[in-house]
């Protein structure tokens, strides 16, 4: 469109060379496709990125994230992780890229989170720098006291 413009102040017989209306019927189908994380965490690899280049319908991918960057929930359109655009002249085909796209993004596919090391061992007080392991609460409250209920 920019060019378009430029065209018809600077260009004028170019600018006349364009088609008044779009060729009909379409030539192909397309969609442009905002994806969704339905995780967070720090990003450490984009494996699903590299699938969605190889799908039959790619044309053209923008990711909002990269390594190291991280990545929430999907609210709105700033938090989607990216964009990418599918064309191709089989609508069924196109469909099942977008099917598979979404997919990919139920499973958590799109990214590789850096991971935290855990320990998986029961916690104790010193697990939380309190005490020093003997009984750290008493009961306070008991109904065989009298005078209670």
């Amino acid at each position: 469109q920019i060019e378009a413009t430029v065209d018809a102040y600077l260009e004028g017989e170019e600018f006349h060379k364009l088609p008044d209306v779009p060729p009909s019927p379409l030539k192909a189908h397309g969609l442009e496709v905002n994806l969704v994380s339905y995780s967070k965490g720090k990003v450490k690899s984009m494996p699903g990125f590299d699938v969605i280049k190889r799908l039959p319908s790619f044309v053209w991918l923008s990711p909002a994230a990269s390594v190291g960057s991280e990545v929430t929930f999907t609210v709105d359109l700033i938090t989607s992780p990216g964009c990418c655009v599918l064309m191709n002249d089989d609508p069924e085909i196109l469909d099942k890229d977008l099917n598979f796209i979404r997919y990919l993004e139920e499973i958590n596919g799109l990214f590789v989170y850096e991971t935290k090391g855990e320990s998986l061992a029961r916690p104790t007080a010193a697990t939380f720098g309190v005490g020093s392991g003997k009984k750290l609460h008493r009961r306070d409250l008991s109904l065989d006291r009298p005078g209670l209920m």
